[in-house]
C-alpha cells in the first residue's frame, strides 16, 4: 500500500499553488498589454478611407466602408481601423441568422482584417502581428432601404461617435497561407439609452 506523508502533501500543494500564481501572474499580464493598447489619445492622427464587398453566398453580397490609419502609442506602432457602414442582403444570408445584426458586425470586421488593409503590414507565412485593433462606436442601428446608394439592403449606421470601443486583435498565416484572426482580451463597452437617428429605434451594442 502508497501513503503519502504529510511533507509530500505539503509540498505538493505548494508547488500547485505556485504553478496557479505564476498562470495567474501571465494571465493579468496578457490582459493588461492588451487593454494598454487602448490607453493613448491619438485623436491628431487622421484616418483614411476605403470600402470593400464580398459575395458570401448565392444572393448574399455585403458592402462595408471603413477608415484606417496607423498610430504611435508610448513607443509602439499599431494598426488601427473602424467599420464606418455596411450593407446586405439580410434575407439571402443565413448564415447570420438568427442573432442578425450583431454577427454581421464581427463577421465584416474580421473579413476586413484577413483580407488585408491598405498600408497594414503583411503578415508572414508562420508568423503572427498582434497590434491590430478595432478602434469604431459601440453604438449601432440598421434600416432596410429599398433604394439606397449601393441598391436595396440592410443599411448599418452609427448612432453616435461615443462610447468608442477599443477591441485589440491578432492575425496569422499559416505556412498554407490560411489567415486567422483572434480577438485578444478587451473590455467591452455597452450602448444604453441610444436612439438611432435613422431608424428611431434603440441602438445597438456592438464592438466588432
Amino acid at each position: 500500500m502508497f501513503f503519502l506523508t504529510n511533507e509530500f502533501m505539503h509540498f505538493n500543494g505548494d508547488l500547485i499553488m505556485k504553478n496557479l500564481l505564476v498562470i495567474l501572474f501571465f494571465l493579468t499580464l496578457s490582459y493588461g498589454v492588451s487593454n494598454a493598447q487602448c490607453s493613448c489619445d491619438t485623436a491628431s492622427t487622421p484616418w483614411s478611407y476605403d470600402s470593400t464587398s464580398w459575395d458570401v453566398a448565392e444572393n448574399c453580397w455585403i458592402w462595408a466602408e471603413y477608415e484606417y490609419r496607423t498610430v504611435n502609442c508610448n513607443g509602439n506602432t499599431y494598426y488601427e481601423f473602424r467599420v464606418i457602414g455596411w450593407v446586405a442582403a439580410i434575407s439571402d444570408c443565413p448564415e447570420f441568422l438568427p442573432d442578425y445584426p450583431i454577427p454581421v458586425w464581427e463577421w465584416v470586421s474580421r473579413q476586413i482584417l484577413a483580407d488585408g488593409i491598405p498600408t497594414f503590414p503583411f503578415v508572414p507565412p508562420g508568423q503572427c502581428i498582434t497590434q491590430f485593433r478595432s478602434m469604431g462606436p459601440s453604438c449601432w442601428e440598421q434600416v432596410y432601404r429599398a433604394v439606397g446608394p449601393v441598391g436595396a439592403g440592410y443599411y448599418a449606421y452609427k448612432c453616435a461617435d461615443e462610447p468608442v470601443c477599443c477591441r485589440p486583435y491578432k492575425i496569422c498565416r499559416s505556412l498554407t497561407n490560411v489567415v486567422t484572426v483572434t480577438d485578444l482580451p478587451y473590455t467591452p463597452v455597452t450602448c444604453t439609452s441610444v436612439i438611432g437617428p435613422e431608424s428611431n429605434q434603440p441602438c445597438y451594442t456592438s464592438c466588432p
